[in-house]
């Protein structure tokens, strides 16, 4: 037998005509997909919960598109976090508004957690910023600019809290995002405000996102070693070496005889140390002034 475990005698297959197509189940029919779906991240979920259970978590917030467990790529064991998919943002935000921190499940750490998946805030923005306005231009002005891109939401200009002036630029919310993208295409670079230093810089706003603590990095380094010197075991205790003997005189500044024999000693007598500073391996406080540090205790 070949790796297909068939003889290598079999006769040839005869190919018979293929069987006529059985119409689709209708208890298999999926969902009509909408091109404009909204996707949310589900966390601190029961991790035996399947589609089925977090379908109907769901279900009273409107007809949930598609739902993506998220398994152990080795085990197939769950995570406990899926996507979920709606057909608009209304529902979408409904669910969040419905459950998101509502309730704990047994087994999980914290509440229930909804939120737009990464990147889905992003790819729905409607508000546009735009700088560059003329500095006695008024939200009228602005308006009657945007408008006739679509139907605005809101029009706000920044101004400044001790005269009430503006700064500048200012923010156009649409209702809809392809008149946002309209507006952009039509007025970035392209129209100058009566007054104003330059043509209107118009784009959508971005989104901030929140860090969290674990990804800020510390403003100050760790407290297990005195500053400036790195961690031990590149900062080694200075009674690990033995005197250095000045080319001038004794090492010690409290010796009594170091005056008098520097006159007899010279930068030539011998010595096992180079001349200073290249006597101590890096990271070392040059002699004397090592007894001014705490040492590091030998382990």
């Amino acid at each position: 037998r070949d790796v297909r475990g068939c003889s290598i005698f079999d006769p040839p297959a005869v190919h018979a005509s293929p069987p006529p197509a059985l119409p689709p189940s209708p208890t298999h029919t999926p969902l009509p997909v909408a091109s404009d779906t909204v996707k949310l991240f589900v966390g601190q979920l029961p991790k035996q919960y399947g589609p089925e259970q977090i379908e109907q978590l769901f279900k009273p917030f409107g007809p949930v598109v598609r739902t993506q467990v998220l398994r152990d790529r080795m085990t197939g064991e769950g995570k406990g976090c899926a996507f979920v998919e709606f057909n608009n943002k209304e529902e979408a935000d409904n669910a969040i508004e419905g459950l998101h921190n509502t309730q704990k499940f047994p087994g999980a750490k914290h509440p229930i957690q909804v939120k737009y998946a990464e990147g889905e805030q992003e790819k729905r923005e409607s508000t546009l910023f735009v700088a560059k306005l003329a500095p006695d231009a008024t939200e009228a002005d602005l308006s009657e600019i945007f408008n006739p891109f679509g139907e605005t939401e809101e029009v706000k200009i920044i101004r400044s809290d001790h005269d009430g002036k503006s700064r500048g630029y200012g923010f156009v919310k649409y209702v809809k995002r392809q008149d946002a993208l309209a507006a952009i295409a039509s007025l970035n670079g392209k129209h100058q405000m009566e007054g104003a230093g330059g043509s209107l810089v118009v784009k959508f706003r971005e989104v901030t996102k929140t860090k969290s603590p674990a990804s800020i990095p510390p403003s100050h380094p760790p407290s297990s070693y005195p500053a400036p010197y790195p961690p031990y075991p590149y900062y080694q205790p200075t009674h690990m070496y033995p005197p250095y003997t000045m080319p001038w005189g004794s090492a010690d500044p409290s010796s009594s005889s170091s005056s008098s024999s520097s006159s007899s000693l010279s930068p030539s007598m011998s010595s096992p140390y180079p001349p200073y500073p290249h006597a101590y391996p890096p990271y070392a406080p040059p002699y004397p002034y090592a007894t001014q540090y705490p040492s590091i205790p030998p382990s």
